[in-house]
């Protein structure tokens, strides 16, 4: 299971909590390796929030929400103002997560898939720019949105490349804001597909995508993308497999 089981009772036994435990290598693999160690299921999931990646392009966090951090709001208003460092190895909670995934890779020695977590482009370019602003501009600024999430596209394939390097085994792509519950599939196909397209072909690893709510009528599309597995949440096991 790629998903965050970062639950209140594995921080009290593993002595790893929030919000210490995303800035402290040690703390992030004891506390992702917790499921495992506690209660036997086979996945180290190190970076435990899905704003990371909007963090580092300028947006800021709330820290003292008891959850995962939320972004505050946009940064950006046009896409060209869209940059990163050129050394993203030591930027931010980047090396964070990096030395976790190393720190897990070496404890465990093949014998555990270490799975981090990877925001994908449309959640990240709604976080930077406003999903609502993101989700309008698919119909009315078209152009807009596409230079949106083609620049963050590049930055999270990036960022997964250094993941994959640090040994990653698998890559769980998080991309909550594309789901039909807020998109449309012909939206999916036009803004998010390519995008899903370019990560599955040029970051080697294999990938597992999640995307929350109804998914049903994105699962056509979803089977193009190339990315070998799909996690759901609200479709009928047996329809998603008929489709997939």
């Amino acid at each position: 299971n790629p998903l965050s089981q970062t639950t209140n009772e594995l921080m009290r036994i593993c002595n790893a909590s929030w919000p210490k435990a995303h800035f402290d290598i040690e703390m992030m693999a004891d506390l992702a390796a917790a499921p495992y160690e506690v209660c036997g299921i086979e996945a180290a999931r190190p970076q435990f929030d899905i704003s990371l990646e909007a963090e580092i392009l300028g947006c800021e966090l709330d820290w003292d929400k008891p959850d995962r951090p939320p972004v505050t709001g946009p940064a950006y208003t046009n896409p060209d103002d869209v940059t990163w460092s050129d050394n993203l190895e030591e930027t931010g909670r980047i090396p964070v997560v990096l030395g976790a995934i190393n720190e897990l890779r070496k404890r465990y020695d093949g014998t555990l898939p270490v799975i981090p977590a990877l925001t994908a482009p449309f959640t990240v370019a709604g976080h930077i720019a406003g999903i609502e602003n993101i989700a309008r501009w698919t119909k009315n600024k078209p152009e807009k949105a596409h230079a949106f999430i083609e620049a963050v596209t590049d930055f999270i394939i990036a960022y997964g490349k250094l993941q994959v390097a640090y040994g990653a085994h698998i890559i769980f792509l998080a991309d909550p804001s594309a789901s039909s519950n807020l998109i449309s599939a012909e939206t999916y196909k036009e803004f998010v597909l390519p995008a899903h397209r370019r990560i599955a072909k040029e970051i080697s690893c294999p990938l597992i995508l999640h995307m929350c709510g109804d998914t049903s009528k994105l699962l056509p599309y979803i089977k193009q993308s190339g990315i070998d597995c799909f996690s759901f949440d609200d479709v009928p096991v047996w329809y998603c497999r008929k489709v997939m």
